[in-house]
């Protein structure tokens, strides 16, 4: 049975196990379903055969909410609210077509297993070795073949655009003591190539702002290689704003951004000062609302 916690009241219901030949992307090789169809009306293969219908549909809403925001609470007025979902359902529409395509030639178990639905969220400008040359190269050669490629031409603006939106967050704030919290490319990594957040630094040294650094990652005694000789002779000022510890950028900041996604910035919004505010460009805290001290961009 299953106890309604609003009301008290019980339901009993069948519990029906479905064992997978294939596991999921996550491990799993079992589904339970539960439901309240007796058995008389529905057996087990019933139930099971009714809830794979439902499947592509549920796992398109689950992607919808977990990945694109269909529903967003600050959007009290209904008609805004219908229109966020709606736009939501298009991306996802848009991009069912992308997997669709991608099936047709790579086959249905190197898609599932490779295009990862993370890569549905929105988010701040990406970077990094491999993608921003991608770009450049895939467009070098349309261009070779003559060839208009609208979206990817696209592509490289859109993240300037969203380097230049988050900056224009920072300066609105009027405040001029800011702390950068990660700026590699991305979590877990000491990669500053083309690291939008690295070009955020410099915009905001040039423009004349106090800033001061951290990102466990990023640890000039202990860098080699090509990551060493890209701060030591591209960016060697950056050196001289990086700090050992997120206390001592916490203490320094009125402004403190969120550069990426290290599960050591999950905390912070919990622990703010009265006249500090956080841009977070990644979303560490998707419970929490935005806010006068909260707020970030694509989320």
């Amino acid at each position: 049975k299953i106890i309604d916690p609003e009301t008290g009241r019980s339901m009993a219901v069948r519990c029906v196990t479905v064992k997978l030949k294939t596991a999921t992307r996550d491990g799993e090789r079992e589904i339970v379903i539960l439901t309240n169809l007796p058995k008389k009306d529905a057996d087990a293969m019933k139930v099971a055969a009714l809830y794979r219908k439902r499947w592509t549909v549920e796992t398109m809403f689950q992607e919808m909410t977990e990945n694109l925001t269909c529903e967003i609470k600050t959007l009290g007025y209904p008609r805004a609210a219908v229109f966020a979902f709606c736009l939501a359902l298009m991306a996802w529409n848009g991009m069912s077509v992308i997997h669709a395509a991608l099936r047709s030639v790579h086959g249905e178990e190197t898609v599932e297993e490779n295009l990862s639905s993370y890569y549905l969220k929105p988010g701040f400008a990406f970077g990094g070795s491999c993608l921003p040359k991608d770009v450049r190269a895939l467009r070098y050669k349309a261009k070779t073949l003559d060839v208009d490629v609208p979206i990817l031409n696209s592509i490289l603006p859109s993240n300037e655009a969203h380097v230049r939106r988050g900056l224009d967050l920072i300066v609105a704030r009027g405040k001029k003591r800011i702390g950068i919290l990660g700026f590699s490319f991305k979590a877990g990594t000491d990669d500053l190539r083309e690291s939008p957040i690295v070009e955020l630094i410099e915009t905001l040294i040039g423009k004349g702002f106090d800033l001061q650094v951290f990102d466990k990652n990023v640890n000039l005694a202990k860098l080699t290689g090509a990551n060493r000789d890209y701060i030591l002779n591209h960016i060697p000022h950056i050196a001289n704003l990086m700090r050992d510890s997120m206390a001592q950028v916490l203490d320094h900041a009125e402004i403190i951004v969120i550069g990426n996604s290290g599960p050591e910035f999950v905390d912070v919004v919990k622990t703010l000062k009265p006249n500090q505010t956080v841009i977070d460009l990644v979303r560490i805290t998707p419970t929490v609302d935005s806010g006068a001290s909260y707020e970030g961009i694509c989320w």
